[in-house]
């Protein structure tokens, strides 16, 4: 958990060293030069962090395996979350408060984004102006996942967009709850092109109450996948239980136990519930006086953020729920804030505007206000969810940072997030073979680009402008020399683009071996 800490321990065998040297990356913790070789690394910054120590044997050393640890949670696109019944966009996957959400909200095969939307993640989704945020390029194992809060539990019917460009189609794909499988395998037919697209119907699929998290998991892809909408059918054909672990409990140091409540829990049919308590992280193991009761006592807690899982079932179907038990020297817990976006060292052409947004929450109450700062000089404060402000620059390199404020008064402030600001281009310029002149248009978004020929005949008959945002993915369109030819880029988007053409008396050349920028 970001702000938590984690308990590092080393066993060592063969020898006694002079000392122990634990580190996070490149950043040294602390030593310890007898047993036990533990050290307790405090308010831990959301992001995975790689532990591992050095065992010293006078100036002498060996390196102990790293030890991968996530800290954050996996956070919905935009606060709350999805509402079902309603509407997902395929694009509007989950993300990791602490940088990239791959592995942990999200699997892809590559690591190039091919679509352009989201570039700071991995999936391959664009902005379609009217299919809204697609994701393509679909591979094999690839998987995304979506915080929802079911507020109709039943059988639902699943309604969604796709499109796919081969003869035999797409697919399959399936959907899991928590994790759990909750569809057959869905297939889709070819469309006829990856741009046209249809509707397919998927029925009967069961949703329970509560908070939980939507898998979309590809066996295979080949389609491209876009609005997801679902809509309540009928009831369960079943009894379904719900599960609640309580609220959120602080407990004051020196204190080291405290009595969870699950008595929240029900079934709609009032059949017998059976409960399972387990851990899922913490700063120490949790002692339980009775993991398979409603009320148990717990105890070993030292300082930091627990999270422990409530399992109930009816002995045919389950539910699942989740709290934190926080131990801390006062009951009043500080907020915690990050910038979610945009990117460290994130490079942005001068007087662009952009937005920031920052995830802020209260363990223990609410946030009154996250302001933001630039150097240390306020750009604006927000008071409500989601926590963004649009800010432009000119050029340099800034620290921004986020102070979140709660209802008790008590404020956070986040690590900085260094960006940089370029100075903007010129809207003009010569190939980098030198052979054509270009001219954009000056609009901030969806500019022209005319190519320009600098001996007669250049271009005709064949005159083919390649572009996009990504280098490695830029298709080719017909154009016309002398002629603007309108492109689509959203403003402080960095184009790369080169062009084939007909060279007269030489056949075709083209700069694609070195495109402009």
């Amino acid at each position: 958990f970001a702000n938590g800490s984690v308990t590092l321990t080393t066993t060592i065998s063969g020898g006694t060293p002079t000392k122990v040297a634990f580190y996070d990356g490149e950043d040294f913790l602390g030593e310890v030069t007898e047993a036990p070789y533990s050290f307790t690394s405090t308010n831990l910054g959301a992001g995975i962090h790689g532990f591992y120590c050095r065992i010293y044997a006078g100036e002498d050393f060996n390196i102990t395996n790293i030890a991968s640890v996530m800290v954050g949670r996996q956070l919905p696109w935009s606060y709350p979350g999805f509402t079902l019944p309603g509407t997902i966009q395929a694009g509007l996957y989950d993300k990791f408060e602490g940088g990239k959400g791959q592995g942990i909200s999200y699997s892809d095969a590559s690591v190039v984004n091919e679509g352009g939307f989201r570039q700071n993640e991995y999936v391959d989704a664009v902005d379609h102006p009217e299919e809204g945020a697609v994701v393509g390029w679909i591979a094999s194992g690839e998987w995304l996942e979506y915080s929802v809060f079911v507020q109709d539990p039943g059988l639902y019917s699943l309604i969604f967009r796709y499109a796919s460009d081969n003869d035999n189609g797409g697919g399959p794909f399936h959907l899991e709850l928590d994790g759990d499988p909750i569809s057959d395998l869905i297939t889709v037919n070819s469309t006829g092109d990856w741009d046209n697209w249809a509707t397919k119907t998927v029925n009967d699929i069961p949703l329970s109450y509560g908070e939980h998290v939507l898998k979309l998991h590809f066996t295979a892809g080949e389609f491209n996948l876009g609005e997801m909408n679902f809509t309540w059918s009928s009831p369960l054909p079943y009894d379904q239980p719900v599960a609640d672990a309580g609220e959120n409990i602080v407990v004051v140091l020196p204190g080291n136990s405290t009595n969870l409540d699950g008595t929240g829990s029900y079934d709609p049919g009032n059949a017998p519930l059976f409960y399972q308590w387990t851990q899922v992280f913490g700063p120490s193991e949790i002692v339980f006086s009775d993991d398979q009761v409603a009320e148990p006592v717990i105890s070993s807690l030292t300082e930091g953020y627990y999270l422990v899982n409530l399992h109930v079932s009816n002995g045919d179907h389950s539910d699942n729920d989740e709290m934190y038990v926080i131990v801390s020297e006062t009951a009043n817990l500080a907020p915690f804030v990050s910038i979610s976006s945009p990117e460290n060292n994130a490079s942005f052409i001068e007087g662009t505007e952009i937005t920031i947004y920052a995830e802020s929450y209260d363990m223990n109450g609410t946030i009154d206000e996250v302001a933001f700062y630039a150097d240390n000089e306020l750009i604006g404060t927000v008071s409500n969810e989601p926590f963004s402000i649009t800010w432009t620059a000119f050029e340099g390199e800034y620290d921004i940072t986020a102070m979140a404020t709660d209802n008790d008064e008590s404020s956070t402030i986040s690590q900085p997030v260094h960006l940089i600001f370029t100075p903007a281009p010129p809207c003009y310029g010569t190939s980098t073979n030198g052979e054509f002149d270009y001219v954009f248009s000056p609009d901030d978004e969806n500019p022209t680009i005319t190519f320009i020929p600098t001996i007669p005949g250049m271009g005709v008959p064949t005159c083919i402008l390649y572009y996009g945002t990504n280098s490695t993915n830029l298709p080719g369109y017909y154009v016309t020399p002398n002629v603007p030819y309108q492109i689509t880029a959203e403003e402080g988007s960095l184009i790369y683009f080169y062009y084939t053409y007909s060279y007269p008396g030489q056949g075709e050349h083209n700069n694609a071996d070195n495109p402009n920028t």
